[in-house]
């Protein structure tokens, strides 16, 4: 078998149980194929900076790069000995499947179409998935369902062999050129099916019901099936239809170099969360999580303390506002779990456990709640007083959430199947939802005010970025009833309040009071931070030629701390007065 563990690509003998690491890199290598004759590997990899196509010896050694693509390349299937297939997005209508030598030469273009997962048997035809949308839900179905279809290059001609409204995924060839396997959720849970093309007869093979089966590959002469389910490795052997479990023991050091330096200057930020208080700030760095506080005539003496310093992966910090304790996700019991510490670092819990990835942390302005995304779909609220969680709200797909003043109310930002991005308001107990941007462009990064009865978002509509804004204070005379008010009153009562064509509006915050705005704008004419205040309705550059990754706000210190090239910079409301920061990695 050769299968991805932690980025990197391993061979592990079923029989000796001898495993060997055929690749050691900091970045991501994934999706192995063996060559024909067993002799190389072939493996997909960011390891240059985009997702590239490379081969290596299968018993290791240095790989050799195939494509050299601006865009996504990914490999499919090496069923020649001198052709690979791959999928690319190279093409402007989307991605489409080429042939390519071992040199890397592209050799054809094998259909204009969009096939996914493509894989080719001896007869000249190609199995694969249609165009759609991956999605974790249960017994899903709908409009971005996938179905299973089989191109005949000889006759050029495009066949449904699995279609219905289920998702249907990894089609894989079996023992002959007549068979194949799936996964499908058909039955409620993502399990492996066979069908018979000549007969079009359809078994069920495995049949889990807690567990979900993913990433599906055969041996290339179908009579040994290699799958994942929910992280377990299995094999299945299509002659004596027989399930096997592979336990594989893997002792692996750190990928990254502990350092030990004085300084490591302005760089190697990935967060930075400013305390209510204006005080300390939080790192993400390398992994870690560091402190410091924000006194810079400390900064000689004090240099941050590495709060986690341990080999797995920390993000998504957030403080609680009591400036105590903070929340953050980490990797350190296998998976994306939430864990909360004091400012110390030696005092640390953890609040979840399970396979899935928690994501979008925000604390309610109580302390009382810490509200989270269980990607991709689900909103819980975890209670910590008594530690107790409730789903609130179940709607792929998440990408922003944020507690409202009032502790009554979240904001979030989602995206439906057809990735148009809407701005939706939840209550606490899961009983109402409302969108309110109603928008056919994509709404994101929505924001409240200080007294909670005005959200702001970004909208990016045909390539103009513009903030927007809507008062929910039905007593206000510009208000809405999010309750009782149609669809039309409340696209009515939205106001822009600044906009930009052709330059991306990355991040806002409200400041001054609520008075201004700081906007973070990246395009090729202007990168930096803008002020705009909304009472003169001018606006002011502050931050120039800086390519803004992110920002915060501090009203105590009336600062805007913002991250460019991983280093952390500040600067004043007014414009004055920059600073930088830097960090010690232990």
């Amino acid at each position: 078998l050769a299968f991805t563990y932690n980025g990197d690509i391993y061979r592990y003998n079923i029989n000796s149980k001898e495993l060997i690491k055929i690749t050691n890199n900091v970045d991501y290598d994934y999706r192995p194929i063996w060559s024909p004759s067993g002799d190389k590997i072939g493996f997909t990899s960011n390891r240059s900076g985009n997702f590239d196509v490379y081969i290596i010896d299968s018993k290791g050694g240095h790989p050799e790069r195939l494509t050299f693509n601006s865009n996504f390349d990914g490999l499919y299937c090496w069923p020649e000995a001198e052709k690979l297939y791959i999928g690319t997005y190279r093409s402007f209508k989307g991605k489409r499947t080429y042939e390519i030598n071992k040199d890397g030469k592209i050799l054809k273009k094998v259909v204009d179409y969009g096939m996914f997962k493509a894989k080719k048997n001896s007869k000249g035809e190609y199995l694969f998935i249609s165009e759609g949308v991956d999605t974790s839900r249960r017994k899903y179905t709908g409009s971005a369902s996938r179905d299973i279809l089989v191109y005949d290059e000889k006759n050029k001609k495009i066949d449904y062999k699995v279609k219905n409204s289920y998702m249907n995924i990894f089609p894989v060839w079996g023992e002959s050129d007549n068979i194949i396997y799936y996964i499908s959720n058909k039955d409620g849970t993502a399990n492996i099916w066979k069908k018979n093309l000549s007969s079009n007869s359809e078994s069920k093979i495995t049949n889990f019901n807690s567990k979900e089966v993913q990433w599906l590959y055969s041996s290339p002469d179908g009579r040994y099936l290699s799958f994942v389910a929910d992280y377990e490795p299995f094999i299945y052997d299509t002659g004596l239809k027989k399930i096997k479990k592979i336990d594989i023991e893997i002792e692996t050091d750190y990928p990254f170099t502990s350092k030990k330096l004085k300084k490591i200057g302005f760089s190697g930020f990935k967060e930075a969360e400013i305390s209510r208080d204006g005080k300390n700030i939080l790192f993400a760095c390398e992994g870690d999580i560091l402190k410091n506080d924000t006194n810079k005539k400390n900064d000689d003496e004090v240099y941050p303390k590495n709060l986690t310093d341990t080999p797995e992966w920390e993000r998504d910090i957030v403080w609680s506002p009591n400036n105590q304790i903070f929340a953050y996700v980490s990797t350190k019991g296998g998976t994306f779990d939430i864990h909360i510490s004091d400012v110390s670092g030696k005092h640390t819990k953890r609040l979840t456990s399970n396979s899935e990835i928690e994501t979008l942390l925000d604390f309610s302005k109580n302390g009382r709640y810490l509200a989270y995304c269980r990607f991709p779909q689900t909103v819980i609220i975890h209670d910590m007083k008594d530690h107790k969680e409730k789903k609130i709200l179940e709607m792929p797909y998440l990408y922003d959430l944020s507690w409202g003043p009032n502790n009554e109310y979240l904001v979030i930002s989602r995206s439906d199947i057809n990735y148009n991005q809407d701005i939706y308001i939840i209550s606490k107990d899961g009983k109402f939802k409302r969108n309110i941007s109603l928008s056919s462009g994509g709404c994101f990064n929505p924001k409240w005010n200080k007294k909670g009865d005005e959200v702001y978002w970004i909208e990016n509509k045909f390539g103009k970025y513009s903030i927007k804004k809507l008062n929910i204070n039905p007593k206000n005379k510009d208000g809405v009833s999010i309750k009782s008010d149609d669809d039309f009153i409340l696209n009515e009562k939205q106001k822009e309040v600044y906009s930009l064509k052709g330059k991306e509006i990355k991040d806002f915050r409200l400041i001054d009071e609520d008075k201004s705005i700081s906007i973070a704008v990246n395009s090729d004419s202007l990168k930096g931070i803008i002020k705009y205040n909304m009472e003169e309705e001018k606006a002011e550059i502050l931050v120039k030629n800086q390519k803004i990754e992110s920002m915060r706000v501090n009203d105590k210190n009336e600062r805007i701390y913002y991250l460019s090239g991983g280093s952390l910079y500040s600067i004043r409301y007014s414009g004055r007065d920059t600073d930088s920061y830097s960090a010690e990695s232990f």
